[in-house]
This record gives structure tokens, C-alpha cells and sequence, in this order.
């Protein structure tokens, strides 16, 4: 019974350790600065007072929505993820031991288990954010920069 919950624990934290280095390798300054770059853009755009109807200009704002979700998540996910790591290890060393019974033992595996997948939910989609909004962002930054140029012209 013990060596399965081993093996089981093994595998819940390879599955959180595959997610978990997609998430450590996001570029958190590269985020950072095209966050920053979005928000003096349309700050540019509100003082010049002037009314855009755009689909680069609300796209680009869509993409400040997405990192404002990605700031305010990813220190959360990155404490979350420190606890899993811990209490996988906790959990599996009381395993190793034989200080859990049978019942507590399961009860803990199927705990971590659905913590750990809701964890890995939150990291893939903080992966994705800065994936796919870094993608967009490069795409739409120059367009918003020559609306910048013209509007300022304009003045």
C-alpha cells in the first residue's frame, strides 16, 4: 500500500514540477516593462484628449487587463507553489515513514492531489498570459506608436 502512494506522490510531483518550469521561465521584467510601456502609451493617448475608436488601441488596452490579472496572480501562485512543494515533500517523508494509516494516508494524497492540480491550472494559465499577451503586445506596440506619432503631429 505504501510503495503505491510512493510511486503515486512521485508522480504528482513530476506533474507539478513539468507545469511549475513552464511558470519559472516566464521573463517577469520582459511583463514588467511591456506592462509599463502599454500604460504610458494610453496615457499618452488620454492627455492628448482625444477619442479613438480603434480595435489596436482597445486591443492593446485588453492586453494591460490580461498583465494586471498576471501581477496580481502570479506572487500567489508563486507562494502556492512553494507550499505544494512542501507539503508534497512533508507527505510523502510521513509515506516513507509509515506515520500516516491507510485512511489518513489517502485522504492527504486526494487533498494534494486536487490542490496541486488547481495550482497547475493557475500556473498554465499565467504562462499562457504571458505567452500569448507578449505575442500580441509586439504585434500591436509599433501600431499604437505610429497612432502616438500622428496624434502628436496633429497637436
Amino acid at each position: 500500500f505504501y510503495t503505491a502512494y510512493e510511486n503515486r506522490l512521485d508522480s504528482l510531483n513530476a506533474s507539478l514540477e513539468a507545469s511549475a518550469s513552464s511558470f519559472e521561465q516566464i521573463d517577469t521584467v520582459v511583463v514588467f516593462n511591456q506592462n509599463r510601456t502599454i500604460m504610458t502609451s494610453l496615457d499618452s493617448i488620454r492627455r492628448m484628449q482625444v477619442d479613438i475608436v480603434d480595435g489596436t488601441i482597445n486591443d492593446y488596452n485588453n492586453i494591460g487587463r490580461a498583465y494586471k490579472t498576471f501581477f496580481r496572480m502570479y506572487p500567489l501562485v508563486t507562494n502556492d507553489l512553494q507550499y505544494s512543494r512542501q507539503q508534497l515533500a512533508d507527505l510523502k517523508h510521513d509515506v516513507e515513514n509509515r506515520h500516516l494509516d491507510e485512511e489518513l494516508t489517502k485522504n492527504y494524497y486526494d487533498q494534494e492531489m486536487d490542490a496541486v492540480a488547481l495550482l497547475k491550472r493557475k500556473m498554465d494559465k499565467l504562462s499562457e498570459i504571458a505567452e500569448k499577451q507578449g505575442k500580441q503586445f509586439e504585434r500591436l506596440n509599433p501600431k499604437v506608436e505610429r497612432i502616438i506619432d500622428s496624434l502628436t503631429k496633429l497637436k
